[in-house]
């Protein structure tokens, strides 16, 4: 007989019996398709095993096997359910971004499939139960079918152009909550709340701008240091929004004046250039951006809270003026990424061809659009301590927690809104 099926093993190192794979608390069936197929493991589903079969009838100290199946605490064979590239290794639910127009959806055995068309093979498969939502950049090929049963899963979909701006998205029914949205429409118009929430917020905003470049050594951007400060300090004098909104316009174009400072000539950066992004600086930032948009419009969404009713922007058609509201606070994550990733080398202006601009604006090249989406998403799960509440938590918690806030004042059970502030 072959050692490999009388030598003595253990579940924590895997083996093979009858058609399965073992370990730990892990069952994958062996596909019988092509051998050098990395995704040929199929997790094997309660619902799948047949009702007369050994793995039916075996039991664990003394519970049926069916108990163990959705146990997946794994580490040797991690790799075949890991995200492609485009994610970090993170655990959660999390979110799965598409890009390439020669790549297709299906939902196959509880997994969500990205597969070459021209190949027709898999390249990246995720569990159905760990996807937080799908983020399609550009004209990419879904069916009616996938689409049918990611929402079933209350897995809403968002939709961008090929530049990362968002276009809009579909969401699941579970989400509206039309009681909530009442109270909700009826207090953030409430011209005292919208004052409170949105000078806090602008002062955050600025706050955190002088977190990204305090530490820089340039006269030059010190003293826009001090004429940040003195605009934040402003914001409480201001009786109006839109007073409000020149505060913040005047320093953000101060901001980004420094952050041209801080990162040098190189990358030909003279200003921020939203719609279109003229150079690579502007393109990753306007990507980091649409991101943490889609990041908070699905945590507004799952609060119950209505994502279109804004309070410091105004709602219009098919923009989500609360995800922007709440966006003020955490925007300073993008500029501060961007920023360590260039002193770091980790980003070169030669990595980034002219040729990709054309018609007036600069897109991305393919593969760096999808290493910049993973650092982005890692950032987001970067832990930082709190004091109130004491304790460490991720950005996105942190984004969570302000959502919640709202929500809270929104049923009467708080007050005032706390902006979120980097130490």
């Amino acid at each position: 007989m072959k050692e490999s099926k009388t030598r003595i093993t253990h579940f924590d190192e895997g083996f093979h019996y009858l058609g399965y794979l073992f370990c730990r608390s892990v069952i994958l069936e062996t596909s019988k398709q092509d051998p050098d197929d990395p995704f040929r493991w199929e997790l094997l589903d309660e619902s799948r095993i047949p009702p007369n079969s050994w793995p039916a009838r075996c039991r664990i100290s003394g519970k049926p096997l069916s108990e163990f199946i959705q146990q997946t605490r794994f580490k040797r064979f991690k790799e075949l359910f890991d995200r492609p590239a485009t994610l970090p290794d993170i655990p959660g639910l999390k979110p799965v971004y598409l890009g390439n127009y020669q790549q297709k959806l299906r939902i196959k055995h509880q997994s969500l499939r990205i597969e070459d068309t021209q190949q027709r093979l898999a390249v990246a498969r995720y569990p159905i139960h760990s996807v937080q939502s799908l983020v399609l950049l550009g004209s990419i090929p879904v069916s009616m079918p996938t689409l049918y049963r990611l929402l079933r899963r209350q897995i809403p979909v968002f939709l961008c152009n090929r530049l990362g701006e968002p276009l809009g998205f579909i969401q699941p029914q579970a989400f509206i909550q039309p009681e909530l949205w009442v109270k909700q429409q009826q207090h953030f118009t409430q011209p005292e709340f919208a004052l409170q929430f949105s000078q806090e917020i602008v002062k955050a905003k600025i706050h955190n701008y002088l977190q990204c470049i305090r530490f820089e050594e340039s006269p030059e951007i010190q003293d826009i240091c001090h004429q940040l400060l003195q605009l934040q300090h402003s914001c409480e004098n201001k009786t109006t929004l839109n007073g409000l909104r020149g505060v913040e316009g005047r320093a953000a174009a101060l901001f980004y004046q420094a952050f041209q400072m801080a990162i040098g000539d190189d990358w030909c950066f003279t200003g921020r250039y939203r719609r279109p992004p003229t150079d690579p600086v502007n393109a990753l930032l306007s990507l980091g951006y649409t991101i943490l948009y889609h990041h908070l419009t699905l945590i507004i969404l799952q609060s119950g809270l209505n994502p279109w009713q804004g309070i410091y922007h105004q709602s219009r058609k098919n923009y989500c003026a609360l995800s922007s509201d709440i966006q003020e606070e955490f925007r300073f994550l993008i500029d501060r990424l961007i920023l360590t990733l260039i002193r770091r080398k980790q980003l070169k202006p030669s990595a980034f061809p002219a040729r990709e601009k054309s018609g007036g604006y600069y897109v991305l090249p393919r593969n760096q659009k999808a290493d910049f989406i993973q650092k982005v998403e890692a950032k987001f799960l970067e832990r930082i301590r709190l004091r109130q509440p004491e304790g460490e938590f991720s950005y996105r918690e942190v984004m969570v927690r302000q959502v919640h806030q709202l929500k809270q004042i929104v049923l009467g059970e708080r007050l005032e809104y706390q902006a979120f502030r980097r130490r």
